[in-house]
């Protein structure tokens, strides 16, 4: 190989390794092998194509081996910074030092003492920062935490255990006063489901003791909790409305609506008793002023007339009521009250309330369009003159018929 080439060949190296290697061997051509040295770590490699030393690109690492003593290097120091921050997390925690672990460059030994307990350990750092969410720092102080949890979940399994066993003294007290019933399972607790059996007809059918007891449910064929339960709604009425109101059809079941009868306006209504039993009382007694005015004024003419009239073809999610309809006429009469204008609480509680109540009233005024039902709605602010809107529209017709 000419010196020209040769020199020219050194030039290269020395431009792309930053002269950080020297070479040893003679340059014999680009295909062939050269040996050189590391000025940094001594290094002696031989690469078997010479041509690889100035194909590579212009770096600061010529040498494999130091480059990657460099790279562990900045992974160590990186390493020491997270173990660091997540250190600082724990406020209880004090770093004593750090030192390399022997035969390890790349992994770090904490020494750290606990500030509660004053209990001190060592730690490898990548335990800290790899199980992030299981390191629960001090290992004395966790052990303490796990057994006054322990003792806190002893105590609480405790008290459950002795409120089911109250509640099982409480069902088996109350088992005793029902002769229609009784249990052929074992007590779990209230909301377990168990077998029973009629006295009477002796069936035997799964329900919970919860069922049992809270609803007084008896045999599902022969009905043995009806009587007593027809008796604790009649006494749960006279304890939340008194004498006003009064059952009057059979107690079928709390959601079967049945007739009652207001002692206060001498109406009958129906309900379903689990609503009476929430507070709700008479319709007629709750209804609004105008609505109270316009069925005095009916009444006096002799009017028949169907409060709360719905037909199942006027529907928005529900059948919407009208508040009036005289079937003998085909009038359907609506007080709307200054909520179907505007917004007013409570009847609404947003905006959106009252769109929706104007939504179903225009429902109804395109039903009675629709059916060629005449539609008389009576606005808040005509209240004085209902008497005389309800003659100009209703009594002229009925003179005029009869």
């Amino acid at each position: 190989m000419t010196p020209v080439k040769e020199a020219a060949f050194l030039r290269r190296v020395t431009e792309k390794m930053n002269n950080q290697i020297e070479i040893l061997s003679p340059y014999l051509g680009s295909a062939k092998p050269i040996t050189y040295r590391c000025k940094q770590c001594e290094e002696i490699k031989t690469i078997p194509r010479a041509g690889e030393l100035v194909r590579k690109k212009k770096s600061s690492n010529a040498c494999k081996k130091c480059f990657l003593k460099k790279l562990n290097m900045r992974r160590s120091e990186k390493a020491k910074e997270n173990i660091l921050n997540k250190l600082n997390e724990f406020k209880t925690l004090k770093i004593q030092g750090m030192r390399k672990k022997e035969g390890n460059d790349q992994r770090w030994l904490v020494s750290l003492c606990c500030l509660e307990c004053n209990y001190q350990w060592d730690v490898v750092g990548s335990n800290i920062t790899r199980y992030t969410n299981r390191w629960k720092g001090c290992p004395d102080c966790w052990v303490k935490n796990t057994q006054r949890i322990q003792r806190s979940n002893e105590l609480l399994i405790k008290a459950r255990t002795e409120r089911v066993q109250k509640a099982k003294e409480d069902f088996m007290n109350y088992m005793q006063s029902r002769t229609d019933v009784k249990m052929l399972g074992e007590y779990v607790h209230k909301k377990s489901t168990t077998k029973f059996q009629c006295t009477r007809c002796k069936h035997i059918w799964p329900t919970t003791p919860g069922h049992i007891q809270n609803s007084e449910s008896g045999c599902p064929l022969c009905n043995s909790g009806y009587t007593e339960a027809k008796s604790t709604y009649v006494k749960s009425v006279m304890e939340i409305h008194g004498n006003d109101i009064k059952v009057i059809d059979e107690y079928i079941n709390s959601k079967t609506k049945i007739k009652h009868f207001c002692n206060r306006c001498k109406n009958p209504f129906e309900s379903a008793p689990n609503h009476i039993r929430k507070g709700s009382g008479c319709p007629h007694c709750h209804i609004s002023k105008g609505e109270e005015k316009i069925r005095r004024f009916l009444e006096a003419n002799n009017v028949k007339f169907i409060r709360e009239w719905k037909d199942h073809s006027c529907v928005h999610y529900k059948t919407l009521p009208m508040d009036f309809y005289l079937p003998e006429y085909n009038i359907v009469i609506e007080f709307q009250g200054v909520q179907h204008k505007k917004f007013t609480p409570p009847f609404h509680k947003t905006i959106t309330d009252l769109i929706k109540q104007q939504k179903r009233d225009q429902l109804k005024r395109t039903y009675c369009e629709r059916n060629e039902i005449r539609l008389v709605e009576i606005w808040f602010n005509e209240m004085d003159e209902i008497e005389n809107i309800l003659r100009e529209e209703l009594f002229f017709n009925i003179h005029k018929t009869g």
